[in-house]
């Protein structure tokens, strides 16, 4: 599949435009351009604004002192974004990371795009009575390069339908879960939120350690977004603090 880079940086929440090659004259419009709109919600951990003062050998870098820890906290998570791309086949579904442009963005914890590394299933079948339902199971994988580099790996499963009209995928929906790495707060200063590992003293703080992710995901088929695709290059919305990132 194609893994093209995204074209311009597109203005705050507005569309972009640019040339495609969709061909919608050789296919039915629907099956020459796919769309779908992707999102994450759940919970993981975050840094406070507030930081405890006197614990004495916790370094928290770059940036920190050895007197200045963090705290970590539950806190919620919402990743979401968009795939298109042109001419699929029935595979492309397989692999969204492969999609020709996309986007995605962190609107919680904090705002900030995110890059996919890896979206892809390794599970991936057709079933039911009327061979309509949709089964998943892989990974979403990425990194939030505007706080500190700090990456993620989820697991994601769900169930969903099948158009065997245009042949694609409808929607699925399931539960996702993971880690992610520590969750940097940035404010007056960069710090790592720090945890106490089980059966440790409670007054040994140690930062830099991954957080758990986890919580449910949801793709879903955009036939107007994909309609504006086909027609001129036009794609879905983004926030304005997201931009292209290579």
């Amino acid at each position: 599949m194609k893994k093209l880079m995204i074209a311009a940086a597109v203005a705050a929440m507005t569309a972009g435009a640019f040339a495609t090659d969709c061909s919608p004259d050789e296919k039915d419009p629907e099956e020459a351009a796919w769309v779908y709109d992707v999102k994450f919600t759940g919970k993981t951990t975050s840094g406070t604004a507030g930081v405890v003062k006197g614990a004495a050998g916790n370094i928290c870098a770059p940036g920190g002192d050895n007197t200045t820890v963090c705290i970590r906290v539950k806190s919620s998570l919402k990743i979401q974004g968009w795939v298109a791309t042109c001419n699929p086949t029935c595979d492309y579904f397989a692999d969204l990371a492969g999609f020709t442009d996309k986007a995605f963005w962190a609107e919680k914890p904090n705002k900030t795009v995110v890059i996919d590394d890896a979206f892809a299933f390794n599970v991936y079948n057709i079933f039911g009575k009327k061979l309509t339902d949709v089964e998943v199971e892989g990974t979403f994988e990425g990194s939030l390069p505007d706080l500190q580099g700090q990456t993620f790996a989820f697991e994601v499963a769900g169930f969903g339908s099948y158009d065997q009209k245009h042949e694609r995928v409808k929607s699925v929906k399931g539960n996702f879960a993971g880690v992610m790495s520590t969750s940097f707060y940035v404010k007056n200063h960069v710090c790592c939120p720090t945890v106490v590992f089980m059966c440790d003293d409670l007054s040994t703080a140690v930062a830099d350690v991954d957080t758990v992710a986890f919580g449910s995901w949801s793709v879903k088929f955009n036939k107007g977004a994909a309609k504006k695709y086909l027609k001129n290059g036009t794609t879905p919305k983004t926030p304005s603090f997201w931009y292209a990132h290579e």
